[in-house]
């Protein structure tokens, strides 16, 4: 997927060709916010994919920028040269900044953290399956994702069972999007609970589907603990909206939650195995 943005940091917006990233857009776009470096230059050109899609975004007479994330410390070899036929690449956290230098890209390389509103978003209802949340008594712990490896889901599931028992009343929600049969999530995790030789494990309930901003704004607003054990973020933008909602953030001391998890910013637990799992993970609040 291409996003692309062409606009003058006179305020002018010369041509939109997606609406997704409007609001970053907007707020490059207006002239107290814009990079200093950018505002005497050709009207910029800003596409959001992966470096793969670069080269044929680059057009003749425009400040040409790659705005991208990126989820492991090498980038692809023909990746680094799409990416040097730009003016600029953008990334959102400190650890892509330096994955992207590591691996030989040689222009200018900005960290630009993803844009999101400013205020709450309060929905009137919750999302289909979460209307629980409103009364529910136990501690909550959830996360947001798409089921796939880098995500960690069958490591995030085990390592919240061997920390909890079902007496310690808390629940694990996921909103789980798959691509492909839902049924062969279900039997993955019930057999990872058969392998836990738990007797009493504690619940995980996993609910399928996709949510709006306002229905996500919902849950953050009614969950207490953000928890993923992903292997890898390039930003890691649930994780950082249940920070502002006021939550409790558990996640891997990696990739781009390291950035907002400063402890001049958020009260930091210390980084410790949880529930057995290798990787550091650290408690923000």
């Amino acid at each position: 997927h291409l996003s692309a943005h062409e606009f003058s940091f006179s305020g002018e917006r010369l041509r939109d060709e997606s609406s997704r990233y409007a609001t970053l857009a907007r707020t490059l776009a207006s002239k107290d916010r814009a990079p200093a470096h950018l505002l005497a230059l050709a009207p910029v050109r800003i596409a959001h994919s992966t470096p793969r899609e670069f080269g044929r975004f680059r057009q003749e007479g425009r400040v040409n920028i790659g705005y991208t994330f990126w989820e492991t410390t090498r980038l692809r070899p023909e990746w680094v040269a799409y990416c040097n036929a730009l003016d600029e690449v953008w990334v959102a956290c400190e650890d892509n900044r330096r994955w992207f230098r590591d691996s030989g890209v040689t222009v200018p390389v900005h960290v630009v953290p993803v844009v999101v509103p400013e205020e709450p978003r309060w929905p009137v209802a919750p999302p289909r399956g979460w209307e629980f949340l409103a009364s529910e008594q136990r501690y909550v712990f959830y996360s947001v994702f798409v089921w796939q490896e880098r995500k960690n889901p069958l490591g995030t599931i085990k390592a919240y069972l061997a920390e909890f028992e079902d007496r310690d009343g808390v629940l694990l929600a996921l909103k789980v999007t798959v691509r492909g049969k839902f049924s062969d999530v279900e039997d993955a995790v019930a057999k990872l609970r058969r392998e836990m030789h738990k007797e009493r494990p504690p619940e995980v309930r996993l609910i399928p589907g996709n949510f709006s901003d306002q229905q996500l704004a919902w849950v953050h607003r009614h969950a207490d603990c953000y928890f993923q054990l992903q292997h890898s973020e390039g930003f890691g933008l649930p994780h950082f909206e249940a920070l502002s909602y006021g939550n409790t953030l558990v996640t891997t001391a990696f990739g781009g939650p390291r950035d907002f998890m400063r402890p001049e910013w958020v009260e930091l637990g210390a980084c410790h195995p949880f529930g057995g799992f290798e990787t550091p993970v650290v408690a923000a609040t």
